[in-house]
């Protein structure tokens, strides 16, 4: 089975992403310059193994249990393949692998909504709905809280698959690369391939990863940053940052992120945000082309996740290279390439509406540029049969997932009332040139209106418009 390590001194002239994904290259390269990556390694695209097969590289490789399991074709492809975290971790073993029983525990919950959603397809909201109510019951026993939800989740992970959650790790670390092998093949994956001109050929790479953990402590967090304003170009660090989270806190939109900028003024994060700063600045010099960046903190170690060629509107990489042009990051020649790169910007088919007929209803995140109108279809069904009559929708939900990704390609605009600027609907919906709000917290989604401020409410059909820059959301008044 052809296996490379991810921590290495020089990068190997046969190792290519066509071989071992973009991700793990890209994990390689930055290893090569220095950057903390957390050990591991890659199993090569198109590799199949057998249990005994991937135990073997395990041991060779010398990790230690508990790890990340991820994804990562030839070409990137943002949330449409699985990754599982906290692989390893069993209700027998929290206690010998964690210090902190409330901290193991949530690990292993963790697991067990990944598992279940990703692999066998159990819906996310049992669990979230678990989470929550248990936050608002145990308010101050975080043990007894836990004990809770993962008593839960088991009986939600059995009541749909017929047998009890796994408790051996090796079975875990298996199923596990099974499952991240097979979402190359998920529909939605498939959808995204269609959309994009990426080959159904080749499959993914798995990567093996030692686990790092930013719900570790206070001293611990994780984030997504970009080097340049995704929307605008403009230079600088750009992201949201989690204190005592996973990675996949962010991304969903659930919990409320802060602006990468507060790092800098949280005495325990100073430090990790002068080395991002800095890291930033090197990945720029070794991929030339604006980077979108995972990295988690944790007790106050800085690992680098994932580097990859940032999705931009088409301002912000023109924008921005003409300023890697300017600081002597990339030739004119380079600059160009990359700014054509971008430009499968599709124009939005939006309503034509009289400015005079508009009334401003409120703000919220505006996270990918352009302003359209358009009749607002919220939830799914609503989106569907009005992509099927062949209207401009703006869809309209609390949050975004994977599973939505085509009826936010048919949509003209997005419009989220929770989620920050790296949730899942931002980095998808950039990807698309599609209008969106995000975190417009002021709006209530009920099944088929929306409440703006307890008081105005918004039915499905009618005409809304939102300006993807500002983030502002305004009714027209028909």
């Amino acid at each position: 089975m052809f296996t490379r390590p991810l921590c290495v001194e020089e990068l190997d002239p046969s190792v290519t992403k066509y071989n071992v994904g973009n991700k793990a290259y890209n994990l390689m390269c930055m290893s090569a310059i220095g950057l903390p990556v957390p050990d591991g390694f890659v199993i090569g695209i198109g590799e199949q193994g057998s249990m005994i097969e991937i135990l073997s590289e395990f041991e060779l490789y010398e990790l230690a249990m508990p790890v990340s399991v991820r994804s990562g074709g030839a070409v990137s492809m943002p949330g449409m393949m699985d990754t599982i975290l906290n692989v390893g971790v069993t209700r027998d073993n929290i206690n010998e692998l964690f210090d902190d029983e409330v901290f193991g525990k949530d690990c292993y919950r963790r697991l067990i909504q990944t598992m279940s959603t990703a692999v066998f397809n159990i819906p996310a909201e049992l669990f979230l709905k678990i989470e929550r109510a248990a936050i608002d019951f145990y308010i101050d026993d975080q043990l007894s809280m836990m004990n809770k939800i993962v008593e839960l989740y088991e009986d939600i992970f059995e009541s749909h698959t017929g047998f009890p959650f796994f408790d051996d790790p090796d079975q875990q670390l298996f199923r596990a690369v099974v499952a991240v092998q097979s979402s190359w093949n998920s529909q939605r994956a498939i959808d995204y391939r269609k959309s994009e001109g990426i080959s159904d050929e080749g499959g993914t790479a798995v990567i093996v990863q030692q686990m790092v953990f930013g719900n570790k402590n206070e001293y611990s967090g994780t984030g997504v940053v970009f080097s340049h304003n995704p929307n605008t170009g403009k230079p600088g660090l750009y992201g949201d940052f989690l204190p005592m989270a996973q990675g996949e806190d962010i991304v969903s939109g659930y919990k409320v992120p802060v602006a990468i900028e507060a790092m800098k003024d949280d005495q325990k994060f100073r430090k990790n945000g002068k080395q991002l700063q800095t890291f930033m600045s090197k990945l720029l010099r070794r991929f030339k082309t604006i980077q979108d960046v995972e990295f988690t903190i944790d007790n106050g170690v800085l690992y680098i996740l994932q580097a990859r060629k940032a999705k931009c509107s088409p301002r912000a990489s023109i924008r921005s290279a003409l300023s890697l042009v300017n600081n002597g990051s990339m030739t004119l020649s380079e600059a160009t390439d990359m700014v054509i790169d971008s430009l499968p910007f599709q124009g939005n088919s939006s309503i034509n509406v009289d400015d005079a007929k508009l009334s401003r209803i409120g703000f919220g995140i505006g996270v990918s540029d352009g302003e359209v109108a358009g009749f607002i279809a919220i939830g799914k069904d609503a989106a569907l049969q009005m992509k099927n009559e062949n209207k401009p929708y703006i869809f309209c939900a609390e949050l975004t997932s994977p599973e939505d990704t085509e009826l936010m390609r048919t949509a003209i605009g997005v419009l989220t009332s929770m989620g920050g600027r790296l949730s899942h609907a931002a980095v998808l919906a950039r990807s698309m040139g599609k209008p969106t709000v995000v975190g417009f917290e002021s709006m209530q989604v009920c099944n088929d209106h929306v409440i703006i401020d307890d008081e105005i409410k918004v039915y499905n059909g009618s005409q809304i418009k939102i300006d993807g820059l500002t983030g502002a959301v305004y009714y027209v008044d028909e």
